[in-house]
């Protein structure tokens, strides 16, 4: 997931017992995976991608945009930009 730069890595993995299911994983990122923190395991990937940017946006946006909710994809459409 990128804005601008690589901000998360979200993977699709299987999870055994007692799940049997795929789910997707999603991790901050950084370029030491030691210093990656796991942000959750989704079962969609729009549910993965909502929750890694809000995530981020409120780690990195300015204060006052806590507020905004949406993804820049969103914003462009909101205002008929094509990305």
């Amino acid at each position: 997931m990128y804005d601008r730069e690589c901000i998360a890595i979200i993977c699709h993995v299987y999870i055994g017992h007692p799940g049997n299911s795929w789910l997707y994983r999603s991790v901050t990122y950084d370029p030491r995976p030691e210093r990656r923190m796991l942000l959750g395991y989704f079962p969609s990937l729009e549910m993965a991608a909502h929750v890694t940017w809000r995530s981020w946006a409120l780690q990195h946006r300015p204060i006052e945009t806590h507020y905004l909710t949406e993804s820049p994809a969103e914003t462009a459409a909101r205002n008929h930009v094509s990305m």
